[in-house]
């Protein structure tokens, strides 16, 4: 008598099953380690992105001391607006820019820039702003 073997046993499906959810539970916690330090990285670039444009703007307008959200939209092209967060949240109107000067006449920039998720970098300077700076669901609104 001769068997006709058309397909996969069982046996031979469930373990590719186990395998395939083996590999799943190993690789998930690095994807979203991966995804959160990418947004994180995303919002300290936007950071220093709206830092240059204030920047800029100092050095050719003169004397103004913070610029809120909108003042820095103006300051950005259309492309590169603050509209969404990495997080996928609507900018925080509270957030700002403020320029203050050090004791040698240097400007200093401070930037409180979250979204509405309470996601975001809470005051700091632009020089010790890093991705640690970046807080995920617990940053304090900013309040211009």
């Amino acid at each position: 008598m001769r068997l006709n073997k058309n397909g996969f046993t069982l046996v031979e499906l469930l373990a590719v099953i186990v395998i395939l959810a083996t590999i799943v539970m190993i690789a998930a916690p690095n994807v979203t380690s991966y995804l959160e330090n990418s947004r994180k990285k995303a919002f300290v670039l936007n950071a220093r992105q709206v830092a240059e444009a204030v920047s800029n703007d100092v050095l050719m307008n003169g004397n103004k001391t913070a610029y809120n959200i909108e003042d820095i939209n103006k300051l950005l092209d259309s492309k590169h607006r603050l509209v969404t967060s990495p997080y996928g949240q609507s900018y925080s109107s509270g957030s700002y820019v403020k320029v203050e000067k050090d004791d040698t006449g240097n400007n200093i920039y401070s930037i409180c820039l979250t979204d509405t998720g309470k996601n975001g970098i809470e005051l700091t300077t632009i020089a010790d702003l890093n991705d640690d700076s970046v807080k995920v669901g617990t940053a304090k609104e900013c309040e211009y």
